[in-house]
């Protein structure tokens, strides 16, 4: 494990930390065999990139793009480039947000190169898995194969493109930001970086290999096999259900409150908010009435902490492992609101709100601790504070676990962690 800091950060930041943790003991798929054919078929539209000549970069250190961060002075005098996929990488995800684009939500990509499979969740109806041919397979290979750290830091006003390698056991090994918004005040992003154009580059050829295999009006396509394909049936999303009969009205009459699901078939990310109650977020520990954020997101496997963060404010970022995606989800689908209600005292405020995979909010649940109270304005349907407690408790273990620097034991992968306290 690798450290970096990187001072200054924006604006009272005084230390940026990055902390990364892999998987112990965790089988690794080697890259797909075979040469790399130069004339084999490009995707439409898109120029042809320059292929290997059948030898690739020596990879033999898993880490081996780890070993590039800038100097203390981030004046990039310790800086050097490397390549990004090693040895026991086998998964690469990109994930596309902010920027001119034409929705607020991520555009994801998930590429395999040994079980040669393509993933693509967009903006518009679009959930695509692709089984890509062998031709194709090793010419999207060559151009991760090529990438490269570089040592370049701008601050421009374009998209944020974010690279991540993982293992075979789905475990982020590495994280490279875009060059772009290096020196951004207000970015998270720290190096190693790859240049904004490669990556961009790279998003290109997999939405052009995308459109050609799943897009129906193009015919069949020898550069792949769409196997799912959720495109062109007009919809954005799965539709969010309506409220069941009985729901509370306008008025919020809790003799009209009836149990219902909180996470639905359209739901695809939450933003749980928790203020106020005893320590850690108290004026004696440095955040005052600060509240804390947990937004997760299952699209792009992604936990995000923010606000006060045991007395101090900051940001905490974890890429997670597909396990751990699945074991929140669980948590929340195994969650019903209630119409129960109390007055109590000394805990925190707790709202989650579920959004579909456009980032609309499907509803707002609040916990009912202080449902009772009178004069209390939470309306139901309210979800047990237990509940909330136990999904804040079960994502604040893999943040502890990761960013804190704990073992998780052989075999068990901590998330890719970064975090930042101003």
């Amino acid at each position: 494990m690798k450290e970096w800091e990187k001072g200054a950060f924006f604006f009272v930041l005084s230390a940026v930390a990055a902390v990364w943790t892999g998987c112990s003991d965790v089988a690794s798929a080697p890259p797909p065999g075979g040469s790399f054919d130069a004339t084999a078929e490009m995707t439409p539209d898109v120029d042809a990139p320059a292929t290997p000549d059948g030898s690739l970069p020596d990879c033999s250190n898993p880490a081996v793009a780890i070993d590039a961060p800038l100097g203390e002075a981030g004046d990039g005098s310790t800086c050097s480039m490397a390549s990004v996929w090693s040895s026991d990488s086998a998964t690469l995800r990109l994930t596309i947000s902010a920027g001119m684009r034409p929705c607020p939500v991520p555009l994801y990509y998930e590429f395999s190169p040994a079980t040669q499979m393509l993933l693509r969740i967009g903006c518009f109806d679009v959930a695509q898995v692709i089984r890509l041919s062998d031709a194709e397979n090793d010419r999207l290979w060559a151009e991760v194969s090529a990438l490269r750290t570089t040592c370049e830091e701008d601050c421009l006003d374009s998209t944020r493109v974010q690279l991540a390698i993982a293992d075979a056991g789905g475990c982020v090994q590495r994280v490279f930001d875009g060059h772009n918004q290096a020196v951004c005040h207000d970015s998270f992003a720290l190096p190693p970086y790859i240049e904004h154009g490669a990556l961009d580059f790279l998003a290109a050829q997999f939405r052009a290999t995308a459109d050609a295999v799943c897009n129906a009006d193009a015919g069949a396509s020898n550069l792949g096999t769409c196997v799912t394909s959720d495109g062109g049936s007009g919809r954005v999303c799965p539709t969010i259900p309506p409220a069941p009969d009985g729901a509370p009205d306008a008025d919020g009459d809790a003799a009209d409150c009836h149990p219902r699901p909180v996470w639905s078939e359209a739901s695809d990310n939450f933003t749980l908010r928790r203020s106020g109650g005893l320590p850690p977020c108290s004026p004696s520990t440095g955040c005052g009435t600060a509240p804390e954020f947990y937004d997760f997101s299952s699209r792009t496997k992604t936990l995000i902490q923010a606000g006060c963060i045991s007395g101090r404010d900051g940001r905490r970022e974890l890429l997670l492992s597909d396990d751990q995606v699945t074991a929140i989800v669980a948590a929340v689908k195994a969650m019903p609101t209630t119409c129960q209600t109390s007055c109590g005292a000394f805990a925190p405020d707790m709202t989650l709100v579920p959004r579909d995979c456009t980032g609309r909010p499907e509803a707002s649940f609040q916990s009912n601790f202080y449902a009772g109270c009178i004069p209390s304005n939470i309306a139901p349907p309210y979800v047990a504070f237990q509940d909330l407690d136990a999904l804040m408790g079960l994502m604040g273990g893999m943040i502890e676990s990761s960013c804190g620097d704990q073992d998780a034991g052989a075999g068990t992968c901590n998330a890719f962690c970064r975090q930042a306290f101003w």
